[in-house]
């Protein structure tokens, strides 16, 4: 109780303080009303109308004339009246100016003076109301109700005498206000306490304190000084906090609050509500636990706040932002949550999410009267639209408790599913009342709802749903999907919406789906956002690229997986790779390479790839000359280099040489389609390729002692082939390849063939190299033209 009894008076002493800027308002208005009067007694004088002007007339002047002299000017206009006198608000005085005495003792003064008065009021109060509730043995209740009434009127009536001497003015009031306290305090003990009981009636007893507290206010109205209904009800507050412990105290703050707050509507004290909310929430603290019901507790903290709320809201209407008033709501709203808390805490703690879903209703209501009393402005900034009342901050509060009784209320699984729902309810009406505040509120509680999903899934447990055994976070994150691809229906365009969209979709479809599937219902997802255009179509770029990605890491990471999922992807890849779009196009032809490629490594057996792939890359050449994607060019040179280097490496040995001859012949063929294309580069390297395969090829399967004729056979069908298509490539490669075969014959067949397929080499290398020669000679003119 000492500790309450010392912040009281320490505001006391803050509000004193704050009332020397006060003093010079009445003279103030006196001069203004003086000012007024003079000028409605002294009318500014009507100057007369100017006269018309003279018509203009030409004259001819022939001889010199004699001019009149001018008339006389015309007197001067009478002096103006003197200006009105100027009254200017009397600057503020000192302590130690009211009372005449000198500076050096104004501080010394305003102690003795001032403060020492209204702390003396206010301990006299304090006193007179632990007088009432003391238990004398030789008082009566009626006794001591009736010292305390006179004691009240004389500290009133002495206040009011001596305010008519000016010197005791300051003297006079600090005795107004404790008179006045002491006065209340008294008509609240006669009915609630024992002690100075003498009315039993509660409607009396009531009806005794409101006429108090309107004969205080009926005072102050008399003499309209701020400082004298501050002292009042300073008063008042500090001596309902000491008196002994009663639902009544309490319910004594409501018209205590109420007219005070009546009279700084009255009169503009804009400091004094922010008193009177401080002052009633900490008298109701100050008493504890009173044992009342949780319905009366909570019904009367909805009263006080219904009553400091209503003056904010008429001060919302006025337009009125002074002295600090747009502190009112807040501190009324923390006043209302942390007795409510604490009240329902004790008695309910586990409907606490009751209490959150009442006091969001409450802040609604309260969001919609604001609306109506300060609708949104253009271009007017958030932070003056909160210091004039605006129902932003109602607005947040109402979603804020609504998410907390859902959190409370909704079970595990399904509580993001429900702040998206809430979420989807500020969005929409953001949108309807073209309201970006209300939107970006609608974003927040997104981000909210997104957060519970995310610490769902972090718990890593499944629930059975409809049979299938799911993920906790997977109905909630799919709720969101579909009430983000709604609001981008409704929105357009709106890519934030529809790429969270589908980021959640992807993500459900990786947890959901078995690995192995996973990449293919990656790319079947991205083929139809890639259907829906705008926007979708970005978002199906990435999704394909992470599709096929996925499904051919899954397929050399799992040696069993299914082919099927690897054959879906490699087709919906290629259907991206035909439709010729330029940003699709090298992505799609890559992923439907790769993707082919490692379709064919799992299903052909390893001595039948080569021809599998060689088959594979002609038929993407194909694709390049008659549809005229050029991307596909590079893909089947990369798909036919795959095709050599596994023929060259499984196929030379003598079983498989009926695999190697069709690659040889798809790598000849390749080389006329790039003649075709008139590719130079591509078909030397096919051509190339070709020949150096085939070499291989005979060098595994023909013995040492015949290979130099079965390369001056091979040398001799490519100058045979070579003249015949008009192919000058062939035909040299045929002229290397004798060239080869020389050096062979005299390096290694001189040396090491035995005598008769030493003899044999000589004779059939001589026979074909002079056949070549005598060609040469005998078709030169041919030659040329075909060089």
């Amino acid at each position: 109780m000492i500790a309450i009894a010392l912040v009281l008076i320490a505001i006391l002493f803050i509000m004193v303080l704050s009332l020397r800027s006060k003093l010079g308002d009445a003279d103030y208005r006196i001069a203004e009303l003086t000012r007024r009067i003079w000028l409605l007694e002294n009318p500014k004088p009507v100057a007369p109308p100017p006269p018309p002007p003279l018509p203009f007339v030409r004259a001819v002047i022939q001889e010199p004339v004699e001019f009149a002299p001018p008339p006389p000017s015309p007197p001067p206009p009478p002096p103006p009246p003197p200006p009105p006198p100027v009254f200017e608000p009397q600057p503020e005085r000192s302590f130690a100016e009211v009372l005449g005495v000198s500076k050096s003792e104004e501080w010394e003064t305003f102690v003795g003076g001032s403060l020492l008065n209204k702390l003396g009021a206010l301990i006299l109060v304090v006193g007179i109301a632990l007088f009432l509730g003391y238990s004398f043995g030789h008082l009566t209740p009626g006794g001591r109700a009736a010292i305390a009434l006179s004691i009240s009127v004389l500290l009133l009536g002495a206040g009011v005498i001596l305010e008519r001497r000016g010197r005791y003015q300051l003297f006079s009031r600090g005795l107004i206000g404790a008179g006045w306290a002491a006065l209340y305090a008294t008509s609240y003990a006669v009915y609630a306490l024992p002690e100075a009981r003498i009315i039993d009636d509660p409607f009396i007893g009531s009806l005794v304190m409101l006429t108090v507290a309107a004969a205080m206010v009926t005072h102050s109205l008399y003499y309209r000084s701020q400082a004298v209904t501050a002292v009042a009800f300073f008063t008042a507050f500090a001596a309902l906090s000491v008196t002994p412990n009663s639902p009544f105290a309490v319910i004594s703050l409501i018209p205590l609050a109420a007219a005070l707050l009546f009279l700084a509507t009255r009169f503009e004290w804009y400091w004094l509500p922010l008193f009177g909310l401080v002052a009633t929430y900490a008298t109701c603290i100050s008493r504890g636990q009173s044992g009342a019901s949780l319905a009366s507790t909570q019904s009367l903290f909805l009263l006080y706040w219904l009553l400091f709320e209503g003056f904010d809201l008429i001060r919302t209407k006025r337009r009125i932002v002074a002295g600090g008033l747009h502190l009112v709501s807040p501190l009324n709203t923390l006043g209302l949550f942390g007795l409510s808390y604490l009240s329902w805490s004790s008695h309910k703690p586990e409907h606490l999410w009751i209490a959150a879903t009442c006091a969001s209703a409450l802040f609604f209501a309260d969001t919609l009267a604001r609306a109506y009393l300060r609708p949104a402005g253009e271009n007017e900034p958030l932070e003056d639209r909160l210091k004039g009342g605006g129902y932003e901050a109602s607005l947040v509060i109402s979603s804020a408790l609504a998410a907390l009784a859902i959190v409370g209320r909704v079970p595990g699984i399904w509580t993001g599913a429900a702040l998206a729902l809430e979420a989807e309810v500020l969005y929409l009406a953001g949108i309807q009342l073209a309201s970006p505040f209300i939107r970006a509120l609608g974003y927040a509680a997104f981000v909210f709802s997104l957060r519970d999903v995310f610490f769902v899934a972090m718990s890593a447990s499944k629930t059975v749903i409809l049979g299938h055994r799911t993920w906790d976070w997977t109905p909630a994150a799919s709720f969101h999907a579909a009430l983000f691809y709604v609001n981008r229906a409704i929105r357009k365009p709106n890519a934030l919406f529809s790429s969270v969209a589908a980021v959640l979709v992807s993500v459900v479809i990786a947890a959901e789906v078995p690995e192995a599937w996973i990449g293919v219902a990656w790319v079947i997802f991205a083929a139809l956002l890639f259907e829906l255009k705008d926007d979708f179509r970005q978002q199906s770029y990435v999704l394909l690229t992470l599709g096929a990605a996925a499904a051919f890491l899954s397929n050399l990471g799992l040696p069993h997986a299914p082919i099927t999922p690897l054959a879906i992807t490699a087709a919906v890849a290629y259907q991206a790779a035909i439709r010729r779009i330029p940003t699709l196009q090298i992505g799609a032809t890559a992923a439907t390479t790769l993707l082919s490629a490692l379709l064919i490594f799992r299903l052909v057996p390893t001595p039948e790839q080569g021809l599998a792939w060689i088959a594979l890359g002609i038929l993407f050449l194909l694709h390049e000359r008659v549809l005229a994607i050029y991307e596909f060019r590079a893909a089947g040179t990369a798909i036919a280099a795959l095709a050599f280097l596994s023929t060259l490496v499984h196929n030379v040995d003598p079983p498989a040489l009926a695999l190697a001859l069709p690659v040889v012949a798809g790598l000849y063929a390749a080389q006329f389609l790039m003649t075709q294309a008139e590719t130079k580069l591509e078909e030397a390297l096919y051509s190339v390729a070709a020949t150096l395969l085939l070499s291989v090829v005979l060098y595994g399967r023909v013995s040492g002692s015949l290979l130099t004729v079965a390369w001056g056979c091979q040398a001799l069908a490519l100058l045979a082939v070579g003249f015949a298509l008009n192919q000058r490539l062939l035909r040299l490669q045929g002229l290397a390849l004798f060239g080869t075969c020389i050096l062979k014959l005299f390096l290694y067949d001189l040396r090491n063939l035995e005598t008769l397929y030493r003899i044999l080499s000589f004779v059939a290398l001589g026979v074909i190299l002079l056949g070549v020669s005598w060609i040469y000679t005998r078709f030169q003119d041919q030659i040329k033209k075909l060089l």
